[in-house]
């Protein structure tokens, strides 16, 4: 497997151009952070990996579950399955009752909820900035690069839109 350089990258050559007046070494590490910061804009969030495990809980367990059931079993601190599960209520994916008895359930059925519609909720598919803003950078009319990221984006967005919870809980991804 080839290793991953700032030479094979298909970075926006503006910031590349503007490292080369930096000393080798300088060049060197500021190249290697370009590298780790677009590894890091690919990772996905601690909320979106959470929502989709208690979602797949849910999908799993009939009924109203518990909030002490979801914490123990998804090792998930009630503290911050709260805040997860109001977004998710706040967009039509779960529903809570309160009470005694209370907890969550899911407010539609697993093959309607799609993975993307909880992506969406949590993470920008915007790889680079400029995919959400053209203006943010001036080679965006004419950047080869750019095109390759839409191309990702499109085929992240593809991925996740065509696969629904259903199909997760069934392990068809």
């Amino acid at each position: 497997m080839a290793r991953v350089t700032s030479s094979n990258l298909l970075l926006c050559p503006p910031i590349f151009h503007l490292t080369s007046i930096l000393p080798v070494a300088a060049r060197s590490y500021l190249h290697t952070r370009i590298v780790t910061i677009i590894i890091t804009i690919m990772k996905i969030s601690t909320k979106f990996r959470y929502s989709s495990r208690l979602l797949l809980y849910l999908a799993e367990h009939e009924g109203i579950v518990r909030t002490s059931e979801l914490g123990e079993n998804l090792k998930i601190s009630p503290l911050y399955l709260r805040p997860i599960a109001i977004e998710l209520e706040k967009n039509g994916i779960i529903k809570s009752y309160r009470g005694a008895r209370g907890g969550y359930k899911l407010a539609r059925s697993p093959e309607e909820i799609t993975m993307l519609q909880i992506a969406q909720l949590y993470e920008n598919l915007n790889l680079v900035p400029c995919l959400e803003n053209p203006d943010y950078c001036p080679f965006s009319d004419k950047c080869k690069t750019r095109k390759l990221w839409m191309k990702l984006k499109g085929c992240i967005e593809e991925l996740l839109e065509n696969t629904t919870l259903k199909d997760v809980k069934e392990e068809r991804v």
